[in-house]
């Protein structure tokens, strides 16, 4: 990783620009178990399985997004992590949430469709699970801008580009935490992206949420429980890949007594839990999108300014003499200190003033 240390003024302004990001997982469940039956001989036989995901899948969802909003920003490809891919996009308008998990949740089915018509029978045991999550940018949390190794071929293939950031804070953690609760049948969701969604354009005929309780998140929050929301994957027409599944699915709610949360019912929940987070958390808004049900908070411009300072004191140079100081370094001095004081770790804090 090399982080663009020296940026114009255009590049800082777009860094420090009030922004809401949506990131959203999709990992390949019971990949284990098949590369396992396909490591005959030591040979890797599962291998052009893997390749041709994550060739097709990036480029199937960006193309269903398109089919269901030409106008909608695609995704960009953050992170490939194993088996799971992580993408990002900024949220333009709040109504469009919406449109990218259906995307989301369409293109998984899409994919394990075509795995389960396959004569070969050991693709019938794959399936698709993911997540999906809030980041608001700069206040918070921080985007750490990359210097691109995009080749002019991939710049130029017309396909799902590579993210030319990385990002870092407490709700890019967060979101690492909900994933953990997503399966083959649950899309999980952050808490703040459900509410986001519930008030926009929901329909709850062909998209279901459900409410698993409050459970601590491992360091979220500072221990306070919280809200486990999924969307059903096998409660929709086209999942009929998994219909036998479905069934069951719907036999063992019904014995547990699991229905489906009443949409206007969990909007007002997750309202009132969020704005008692004590700005932990808050309610999440689009800063050129604004509306009365998603406001920025009281102290919103103040903390927009000490982010922006900070900053231009890690990305920004003025003088010539730091230009020419600046630019490919591996880590920079100046970005430890930011990380450090993003992550308040008092060891890494000490580390880098013993640096200096």
């Amino acid at each position: 990783m090399r982080i663009k240390s020296n940026l114009s003024e255009d590049e800082f302004q777009e860094l420090s620009r009030p922004k809401l990001k949506l990131f959203m997982s999709v990992d390949i469940v019971g990949s284990t178990h098949f590369k396992q039956r396909e490591s005959k001989d030591r040979n890797q036989n599962w291998l052009n399985l893997f390749i041709n995901f994550f060739q097709e899948f990036p480029d199937l969802l960006n193309t269903e997004i398109t089919g269901l909003d030409s106008k909608l920003p695609l995704l960009r490809l953050w992170k490939a992590l194993g088996d799971e891919l992580i993408f990002t996009v900024e949220l333009k308008h709040r109504k469009s949430a919406v449109q990218y998990i259906k995307a989301l949740s369409r293109t998984m089915r899409k994919k394990v469709r075509i795995w389960h018509a396959n004569s070969d029978a050991t693709l019938k045991t794959l399936d698709l699970k993911g997540a999906a999550w809030l980041v608001g940018f700069p206040v918070g949390n921080a985007e750490i801008p990359l210097i691109s190794s995009a080749g002019k071929d991939e710049e130029n293939s017309g396909g799902t580009r590579s993210d030319d950031r990385d990002y870092i804070g407490p709700l890019v953690d967060t979101g690492f935490r909900v994933k953990e609760y997503a399966s083959s049948r649950k899309l999980a969701l952050s808490a703040d992206l459900a509410y986001l969604m519930l008030v926009n354009d929901w329909d709850e005929t062909t998209m279901q949420l459900f409410f698993e309780g409050e459970i601590p998140l491992k360091g979220v929050l500072q221990g306070k429980p919280y809200p486990i929301i999924w969307l059903d994957c096998h409660g929709h027409p086209e999942a009929e890949h998994i219909a036998s599944s479905a069934e069951m699915n719907r036999l063992r709610d019904t014995f547990t007594g699991k229905t489906p949360a009443a949409p206007a019912s969990l909007q007002t929940f997750l309202k009132h839990w969020l704005q008692g987070t004590q700005n932990l958390l808050c309610i999440p808004f689009i800063y050129e999108d604004l509306c009365d049900d998603f406001p920025p908070s009281p102290d919103f411009e103040k903390c927009l300014e000490a982010s922006r300072v900070e900053l231009r004191k890690n990305f920004y140079h003025e003088s010539p003499a730091d230009e020419d100081k600046a630019g490919e370094n591996t880590m920079p001095q100046k970005v430890s200190t930011m990380i450090a004081n993003i992550l308040s770790d008092p060891l890494l804090s000490k580390a880098v003033k013993t640096a200096e």
